[in-house]
């Protein structure tokens, strides 16, 4: 097993631990059967520790190739700068517009070489956008953000 696996799973792990204590210090909901602001957080730290933990134990190595290439490390800057990006789009113009728009662009940057006609990618972007609204609006009752230019 490789060093790096273990440090990071073990990284990983105690993140997930340090965040879920940290999320167990939100507030209760004062709405009767929502389960407030700490599920979801509770739920990030969970994922955090159980794949820190696996990582910890079981990673494999892979021999003779480098972590990352140079292209890999510039596509995944320009990954970090549309997840930027998307959280001004969302405080600035809500949830309707930054979602399509930032599924379009990762669309975009993730069929690189594929011959994806762009309706396809507008369709995609629209088609899943309509489902996240759906669930968080009808399923979970949840107010999405409108944005601070139609608020």
């Amino acid at each position: 097993m490789k060093n790096k696996d273990r440090v990071l799973g073990i990284f990983c792990l105690l993140l997930g631990i340090a965040f879920g204590a940290a999320s167990m210090q939100l507030p209760k909901s004062t709405m009767e059967g929502d389960p407030g602001p700490k599920i979801f957080p509770m739920i990030a730290a969970a994922i955090f520790v159980l794949c820190g933990g696996a990582l910890a134990i079981m990673g494999k190595p892979i021999e003779g190739k480098p972590f990352m290439t140079k292209n890999e490390w510039k596509r995944l800057l320009i990954l970090y700068g549309v997840f930027v990006l998307y959280g001004v789009l969302l405080w600035l113009v809500g949830f309707m517009v930054a979602v399509p728009v930032i599924l379009f662009i990762v669309c975009c940057m993730f069929s690189v070489g594929k011959p994806i006609p762009i309706w396809v990618k507008i369709l995609y972007s629209a088609g899943i956008s309509a489902a996240i609204w759906f669930i968080f609006t009808h399923v979970l009752n949840m107010l999405l953000p409108a944005g601070l230019l139609f608020s």
